[in-house]
């Protein structure tokens, strides 16, 4: 009797032990099940023609937290093409409305892709993929618009053909300060000073589109820079602000907060952020001034011990390169928006920067004094000496041509070999250059 009672109070025991590793285990389950990824658009197998923009929508959520999301584009034996798109939440619902930026050319031929969506936390991860094609718009390189300055104060601009003779387009009353190219508008953007009037020309007749010129009189425009995501071009005011003109008409569509007393020089954008170089009216100091891509509300104001040359966007979210001076020696530096931190910062050369330009993803070339280095993911190596200091630099990427602008001299070398294909003397003094593309026809 004594027996039976012990093999029930066994069994009885054993049973509840099972009922309760059965409820942790379920509840373990539920707690670490799969996110649920919804990808509204793109649609799939819609196509899209690179360069362009894909407006993507996705939904995810999940039973905990998601911790990181990743949105690529890869190829049909699912590697990436185009760098990843990467956000973090704490939350177990996920929605965004985003651009994904398609650049050009595709690496690959025309055909089958994948939209690919990656969610989860720790090892509860999902993968969703969503198929695409993908085709290259056929552009062609045409030339280069050079800018030059003449005796008489005016600013001279001509097209250059490769070992053709130059064209004259234009002359204007007033110095050449920077310029853009919409390959999409087919328009020429040219920002002058004295006076100071930001301009879009046609590229094929060079008739006037749109300008603006500030209201102020003594009142200064500095720095261009082409959003190519909005469509707009940014420009800095003297009365401490950054602008957005849409690129067609000139509608101003953007502005960031006010920055008493201060010019913007230099400024790029990211996906979620505006930057800014601002110089203060008062003694020519530096700030560092970061503002919401969407509301143009300002985020940090911090001095900066740095001049900088050019602003460049990386492949990675919300991070930029720099070339800048300190101290008089040139500086390649790599900025965390979103964290607010420089995380590399490399000097080169013996000299100042004064020019630097993109060639190709994460690629930059730039100078310190006459000598030219390539700078990528960190690496930085000298690829060529010239006679005096760069006034420009720009890069064909269709091509693999260099621009080289020397003071009275244009020096055109095949890219990586910097091997001379041409050379130009020119009696103007030379001030900068903008290369300019089509779409072919055929």
């Amino acid at each position: 009797m004594c027996s039976r009672k012990k093999t029930k109070k066994t069994i009885y025991f054993l049973f509840i032990l099972f009922l309760l590793f059965t409820i942790i285990s379920c509840h373990k389950k539920i707690n670490e099940s799969d996110p649920e990824i919804s990808i509204l658009t793109p649609l799939a197998k819609a196509i899209y023609t690179c360069p362009g923009i894909i407006r993507a929508h996705i939904k995810i959520s999940n039973t905990s937290a998601i911790k990181t999301i990743k949105v690529n584009i890869t190829n049909a034996n699912f590697i990436p093409i185009f760098g990843d798109t990467i956000f973090h939440t704490g939350n177990t619902f996920f929605e965004k409305n985003f651009y994904f930026k398609l650049s050009a050319p595709l690496t690959a031929k025309n055909g089958l892709y994948y939209f690919h969506v990656v969610a989860g936390s720790g090892s509860n991860i999902k993968n969703k993929y969503q198929p695409l094609f993908l085709k290259n718009k056929n552009v062609i390189f045409k030339g280069a618009y050079l800018f030059s300055a003449n005796a008489n104060g005016q600013t001279i601009v001509t097209r250059h053909i490769e070992n053709k003779p130059d064209t004259l387009l234009l002359q204007f009353r007033g110095g050449y300060k920077s310029s853009a190219f919409s390959l999409q508008s087919n328009t020429l953007y040219i920002l002058q000073d004295h006076p100071s009037v930001l301009n879009a020309f046609s590229a094929g007749d060079m008739k006037l589109q749109w300008n603006y010129s500030p209201k102020s009189p003594n009142a200064e425009l500095a720095g261009l820079y082409k959003d190519d995501l909005l469509k707009q071009l940014l420009t800095g005011s003297a009365e401490g602000l950054i602008y957005g003109f849409q690129e067609n008409n000139g509608i101003l569509k953007f502005s960031t907060s006010k920055a008493q007393d201060t010019i913007p020089h230099k400024m790029i954008t990211t996906d979620d952020y505006v930057v800014g170089e601002f110089v203060t009216r008062l003694n020519g100091n530096r700030l560092w001034m970061v503002f919401y891509r969407k509301s143009g509300t300002r985020i940090y104001r911090l001095p900066l011990q740095l001049k900088v040359i050019k602003f460049f966007a990386t492949n990675k979210k919300n991070k930029i390169m720099l070339i800048a001076n300190k101290a008089g020696k040139a500086f390649a530096l790599w900025y965390d928006l979103a964290n607010n931190i420089v995380f590399s910062e490399q000097p080169f050369g013996d000299g100042a920067a004064t020019v630097a330009c993109k060639l190709t993803g994460d690629e930059m070339i730039a100078n310190a004094g006459q000598n030219l280095y390539y700078i990528h993911n960190g690496a930085i190596s000298n690829v060529c000496t010239l006679d005096s200091n760069p006034i420009a630099l720009a890069f064909d990427e269709i091509n693999k041509h260099l621009f080289i602008l020397l003071q009275h001299q244009l020096i055109v070398k095949q890219w990586p070999l910097c091997k001379n294909i041409e050379t130009q003397q020119y009696s103007n003094q030379l001030t900068g250059i903008q290369l300019f593309y089509a779409y072919d026809a055929k």
